[in-house]
Order: structure tokens, then sequence, then C-alpha cells
């Protein structure tokens, strides 16, 4: 079982996304666990997007870093009435209520009714069941200060936009044109929308830069904010996250002739898959700790052998081999016919110096029962067969690397370098 993991607020104030004293306040206090659905409960703390529920998910709440920016693009204060557009279970309208305590109930625009009923059971159990008023429809000429929605939405419906009050404002996001958020502010009669790609606000810190100097790029949070919410909802959009779900189904993949995932445990097995995924679009986008939290998310939700894998994969970006080896050596306890482990070991040796203790490793991966990538098992193997002199073995290991994928230019490249006797350095 993976370490239990920290809360993301540190993370996030030390990025320089989570600025405001009031929200971070309202992160802590109220508990995301209690609007998760069991399986999820352990994967709370994770920075990404968690549905609240798992079969045909209707709502899935926003990772923390995109949903401290919005709050702090409301510039919430005590007070300030308050329309949500669509319930979220009853966790952002627990933030919501916090913030402007002690001003009327938020009010929550849902037609699901069955959403409905869910979000004031969870925001009853948590104490704020008299601070959330959830309607069908807004109550006409009803008007308030704030109007949000944590969904993408590509423009306000013309109800919701009457219901903000006069000086008041409305944030969102938007999908087209440019990944940003939008604000629409009221005066009298007329709106005027606004469109920013900076965070955060310049009087909380030093524009839009976190505490290193680097420039926040909002456009890329909330293209990844997309991205990652449409793991929970099945729906690959771009041609990128259709590449990442099909290297995640490739990784996962289980031969025919074994038997089906138990059914009590089909709930855990998916949802932790889905952290795989997660952690994947964060691992290809750059974001190695994201990665890693949403790796170990997936672990403490249902143990598998291609998270520990992976986790041990982002460990070595880092140099950090021995605990890289480690989550290999857990990977392989936990599947034992899972083929990558042997082969990252292995690869993991050859970076300690340690070429020798390397071969068997590579071994034990060409025959593994389950491995979608043999190739490169070869072709390592071939790389230790190079460093050691014995250039006939390693243009075996390097031709079935070829035959097995004749388009993996790295073993044609050392094809190329034994046949010319061209010096080669590892």
């Amino acid at each position: 079982m993976a370490a239990e993991m920290a809360e993301p607020w540190d993370r996030l104030e030390r990025r320089g996304i989570l600025v405001d004293g009031a929200v971070a306040e309202a992160l802590r206090h109220v508990p995301v666990s209690s609007f998760l659905p069991p399986e999820l409960r352990a994967a709370a703390m994770t920075d990404a997007p968690l549905p609240t529920a798992l079969r045909d998910p209707k709502v899935v709440l926003p990772a923390p870093r995109f949903l401290a920016m919005l709050l702090q693009m409301l510039e919430l204060e005590k007070g300030v009435s308050v329309l949500l557009l669509g319930s979220t279970g009853g966790y952002v309208e627990a933030l919501l209520a916090l913030l402007v305590a002690p001003a009327p109930p938020v009010t929550v625009w849902e037609e699901d009714e069955a959403l409905a009923s869910a979000a004031r059971a969870s925001l009853a159990a948590v104490g704020l069941g008299d601070r959330v008023i959830i309607v069908r429809a807004p109550t006409p000429g009803v008007r308030f200060e704030r109007v949000t929605a944590t969904d993408a939405i590509q423009r306000l419906a013309p109800t919701a936009k009457e219901g903000i009050a006069d000086m008041g404002f409305a944030v969102f996001r938007r999908y087209h044109e440019a990944f940003g958020f939008v604000k629409v502010l009221r005066n009298g009669d007329e709106f005027v929308e606004l469109s920013t790609t900076e965070f955060p606000p310049s009087k909380a810190a030093k524009a839009g830069t976190v505490g290193g100097g680097i420039p926040i790029d909002l456009g890329r949070e909330l293209l990844l904010a997309r991205m990652l919410e449409n793991v929970w909802h099945g729906r690959p959009e771009s041609e990128p996250e259709r590449e990442f779900l099909a290297v995640v189904d490739d990784t996962y993949a289980r031969p025919e002739e074994w038997p089906p995932i138990a059914d009590d445990e089909v709930p855990r097995y998916d949802a932790a898959k889905r952290l795989f995924q997660v952690g994947y679009i964060y691992q290809s986008a750059g974001d190695s700790e994201a990665a890693m939290e949403a790796y170990a998310a997936s672990i403490a939700v249902r143990p598998t052998a291609e998270a520990h894998t992976f986790l041990g994969w982002v460990y070595s970006f880092g140099d950090r081999h021995e605990e890289a080896i480690a989550e290999c050596e857990k990977a392989i306890a936990v599947d034992p016919s899972f083929g990558n482990p042997y082969n990252d070991i292995g690869a993991y040796l050859i970076e300690l110096g340690r070429p020798d203790e390397a071969i068997p490793w590579f071994e034990r991966a060409k025959a593994s029962k389950r491995y979608c990538c043999y190739f490169y098992a070869h072709s390592n193997l071939g790389r230790v067969y190079m460093m050691k002199g014995m250039h006939e073995k390693a243009r075996q290991e390097f031709r079935e690397a070829l035959r097995i994928n004749p388009r993996y230019d790295y073993a044609r490249l050392m094809l190329r370098r034994i046949d010319e006797r061209s010096g080669y350095f590892a």
C-alpha cells in the first residue's frame, strides 16, 4: 500500500496557485473525502479531478489546482450572494458557503433531482445543510453578486446571465477560441465579457508568477483540467487524449485466456486504472510531482503492477534509481507476469553502473507473459552486450528487437554501429 498522501494545499501554496488565505482555510476545512464514493476516498488528497460516483459519473469534482484558481477568481467576501450553476455533489457548495458566511445561503441551480438529493445529504453530513439551497430553476428577478459553474460551459445561459446582480459578475471556464477564464460583469442592463489567461490576480502575487519566478500558464492548466476530467467521463476529445488512452489500455491489457477481474473488485480496479491514466497524462505534460501523486493514489485505491512500475519510472527522472527499483519489486510482487518492471530494473541497474546485474532482469522481461514492448528488453540487453564488447550477442538482440518492432529506430542505429565497428559510448 502506498504511503498516506499529504494534503495538496501546501504544494499549491508553494507553486503560487493558492495565494488567498480565506480560500486556503476553506479548502483545508471541508473534507473532500465526504463527497467521494468509498472506493476513491484513499485518493482524496490527490491533485486530480475525482468523480462523486464511479458508475456513469455525472459529476467530476475539479482538481484542487483548478478549484483554487476558480475560487480566487470569484473574489468572494463575507456576505456576498452566490449562484452555482449545477451541483457538485455538495463539495463546491460547501466551500462557497464557508467563504461567504454569514451571507444568505448559497443557491444552486440543479435540474437533476437525484444529484440535488445526493448533494443535500452530503451537505447535511458535514453540518452545512442549512447553508445551501438547491433549486430546479432560479426565481425570476432574484439576482446574485457572484455566479459561477465548475463544469466547462461555453456561455452562460440567458437566464443565468440575467441572474447577475448590478455590479456583480460571473466567472466560468471557456474552451472555445482559447483556454481561459471568462468574467462577465453587469452594469445596469449592460454586460461586459472579459477573458483572461493570467493567474494569479496581480493583487495576490507578482504578475502571474510562482515562487521561483516561473509563469503560470493558465491555458495549459485549463487544458490539463479538461483532459483529466475527460478521463472519468470516458470521452477523449483530442488525438493526444486518444493516444494516452491507447497507451493505458495496452499497458493494462490482459491475455484473453485469463479469468476476468472479480465482480467485487471491478470498481476499485477501474478507479485505479483511471487514476493511472491521470498520472500518465501529468507525466506526459512534464509534471512529475503530480504524476507521482496520481500513481500513488492509484496504488492506494488498488495496488497494480502497472502503477508501481510507472511510479518507479517517474522516480528515475530525478535519479532516484534505488527507489525506482523498489517500486518495480513491488510491481513484481503484485503481478509476476508483467514484463515492464523486469526491464526497468535492468535499465536502472545500468544507470547505477551495474550492467552485469542487469542481464538476468532483461532475460526475465523477455520471458514474461504480459508485456507490450518486448523489443525494449532485447535492445537493452543488446546495449549491455555492446558495453561488454560482445558484438555478436548484441547483434542478435537488436535484430530480434527489430523483428518484433520494425519501426524501432534505436535498434536499427545500434546494428549500424556494430556493422561499422564504430565506437559506442553508453
